[in-house]
């Protein structure tokens, strides 16, 4: 119960934060392109999760279009329901999307389903431990559990630099991401 209070009240500072981040860089989203590490940049037919971007979260689409040219295979979350993991289905610039459950724009529930090797997650706020906070239905946690529990799959948390806070509350069903790009920078979060 306390931990969903400390989540509650982190969210909504994290929220504001982001908001001004969002109209103080309104190229951050390239950025993310320049600070997107070698040692990530993913080989040729190698499928990546990305996502459209929601109000003022960080663009992640010319970060998905630079992979798009260098023939990254590309997909798109899709939520199944509460409760359950995000699916992937693939996904090309310039294909019709559908509105989800929360408005944020996904894939069909007929596109092509696929398994990605590199995730990009959107948050509220991260911490250098590589827990971020999300909108609290957790299904990045979920999704990322189940993902690691099937194979190798690196997680990749996007935001404006102004979202790295000191500590995120966590939990034990948190799942941490192994990098955070911002627009300034690229880090590797420590095992």
């Amino acid at each position: 119960m306390f931990l969903s209070w400390r989540k509650k009240q982190a969210r909504k500072a994290a929220q504001a934060r982001r908001i001004l981040a969002h109209r103080t860089h309104p190229d951050a989203g390239r950025a993310l392109v320049a600070h997107f590490p070698d040692a990530l940049w993913p080989a040729i037919g190698t499928v990546v999760a990305g996502y459209r971007a929601f109000g003022p979260e960080i663009d992640a689409g010319p970060l998905m279009e630079s992979f798009h040219l260098e023939q990254v295979r590309l997909a798109l979350p899709r939520v199944v329901g509460r409760g359950q993991p995000l699916t992937f289905h693939h996904f090309s610039p310039g294909d019709s999307l559908i509105k989800g459950p929360f408005g944020v724009e996904e894939p069909a529930e007929t596109a092509d389903h696929t398994t990605p090797k590199l995730v990009l997650v959107p948050l509220l706020a991260a911490d250098l431990r590589g827990y971020r906070l999300g909108y609290g239905a957790g299904y990045y946690d979920m999704t990322l559990a189940a993902l690691r529990k099937a194979g190798s799959v690196t997680a990749v948390g996007l935001c404006y630099d102004e979202q790295i806070v000191a500590k995120v509350p966590a939990g034990r069903l948190d799942e941490p991401v192994d990098w955070i790009v911002t627009e300034r920078r690229a880090i590797r979060i420590a095992k």
